[in-house]
């Protein structure tokens, strides 16, 4: 089943695209975009007369452009609003106490969409460093759980091989020699045995997306083939050959989104069957949970969250949407959607 972007899901999910789309467009393209909607204000702000306020209608614009772009572009739409301003207050006919008013009254709203232009600018220069450093925190979050998965597998796993070929040389020693204590040695050798193939699971489970071209398509496919052998549940993978798209950090964070999803499938949605589908429409590149078990509803009363806050935080790092639904034909479909452009979008955001 192949879910169109037109129905990644509810308001929240179109915000975010617009959100995104918005942020591709140019400086030039959002302040003209701002200018027209103030010209539009102005407008309406001297037909209404001066009995009608519509002094939010100019913060908007100021708020839209300085959010969008930057400072400078806030100020620019700033005076435009205050000068727009300035002309919808004049009536015929003129006087010059008219006038004067009108200059305060600009001057007085200029001053206001000044601050509201730095302040915007200024919070959205905040939180692009506050997603900065949280994007570098994770990515450091990773890279340790690399490098921990590496140190199991190049040096307690190497080691515990060691011991466990050690124990079965003593243990055919005193085979030979038909002592009893060979019975014990083959039981430590075991023992060890456990003790490596836990450890190579815990270093796969660190780091299961290996570096380079093809390592999200077989981090996939082992958890597909996990999911058909511990819980006997039917779980296909379809990628359109789409999986080397993506850079190891962000194959990881993908990686991690479906893990979780098709964890909460198992866990919450008791399903038969779960697809995972990785394929591009309209522009975009769509990665599909599907599973038939559970509804969304049903599944979220029993999940506490189900984790959506981490899937969702990760999404944003690689400036992608996420949508949690009931399936068309029941059970529940996780959406990631992003622009075949992101890599530049992302660039561009940074």
């Amino acid at each position: 089943m192949r879910v169109r972007p037109d129905r990644l899901g509810g308001g929240g999910a179109v915000m975010e695209r617009l959100n995104l789309w918005l942020r591709s467009r140019s400086k030039l393209w959002v302040v003209a975009a701002g200018l027209v909607g103030t010209a539009v204000v102005g407008l309406i702000d001297d037909l209404t007369g001066p009995h009608v306020r519509v002094s939010i209608l100019y913060v908007l614009m100021v708020i839209f452009v300085s959010w969008f772009t930057d400072a400078s572009g806030g100020v620019f739409v700033a005076a435009a609003s205050a000068v727009a301003g300035f002309v919808a207050n004049l009536y015929s006919p003129i006087t010059a106490s008219e006038i004067v008013v009108a200059c305060w009254n600009s001057g007085v709203d200029f001053g206001v969409l000044l601050a509201i232009s730095f302040l915007m600018a200024a919070i959205r220069r905040t939180n692009t460093e506050r997603r900065q450093l949280e994007r570098q925190v994770l990515e450091a979050s990773d890279q340790e759980r690399r490098r921990i998965a590496q140190d199991l597998h190049d040096g307690l796993c190497q080691h515990l091989a060691a011991t466990e070929f050690a124990a079965q040389l003593l243990t055919d020693k005193l085979a030979h020699e038909s002592l009893p204590q060979a019975t014990d040695a083959k039981q430590i050798a075991g023992f060890i045995q456990r003790a490596m193939t836990q450890a190579r699971e815990i270093a796969h489970g660190l780091h299961p997306v290996e570096i380079g071209p093809g390592g999200l398509m077989a981090a996939l496919d082992n958890l597909s083939g996990s999911v058909r052998d511990v819980y006997q549940i039917a779980c296909d993978v379809d990628a359109d050959g789409l999986a080397d798209l993506f850079d190891d950090t962000e194959a990881t964070h993908i990686y991690r989104i479906v893990q979780e999803a098709v964890a909460n499938a198992v866990k919450h949605g008791k399903p038969s069957r779960i697809q995972i589908e990785l394929h591009t429409e309209d522009n975009r590149v769509v990665l599909a949970v599907n599973d038939n078990g559970l509804g969304f509803r049903e599944r979220a009363r029993h999940s506490g969250g189900m984790g959506l806050g981490t899937m969702n935080y990760r999404a944003s790092v690689i400036g992608a949407t996420l949508t949690v639904r009931r399936g068309p034909h029941g059970g529940t479909t996780v959406v990631l959607s992003l622009p075949k452009d992101f890599h530049t979008q992302m660039k561009s955001n940074s």
